[in-house]
């Protein structure tokens, strides 16, 4: 099982922690990071610009989380649904 294969076995209980009340410090501080990071990627050059390019892909993934694992839960319920058709 691959590290992805982990997290999307367990889609519904990360949205459901990512709506959690407790959950808006840790994704306001994420938010607020990424806002510095992009105001660093306007400034940087060289090295510093790969750096911060990858600082801002990883938060922009972890930012999308939620979509990303709705959307995966959307295409099982659709896939199962197919199946269940089918048997028919």
């Amino acid at each position: 099982m691959g590290i992805q294969d982990s997290l999307l076995s367990h889609h519904n209980q990360v949205i459901k922690w990512l709506a959690q009340p407790e959950a808006k410090p840790f994704l306001d501080f994420l938010v607020g990071w990424q806002e510095q990071e992009t105001s660093l990627l306007r400034k940087a050059s060289g090295e510093e610009l790969y750096r911060v390019q990858g600082r801002s892909q990883v938060l922009e993934r972890i930012l999308g989380l939620k979509k990303e694992l709705r959307e995966y839960g959307d295409r099982l319920l659709e896939e199962n649904l197919k199946k269940e058709g089918s048997k028919s």
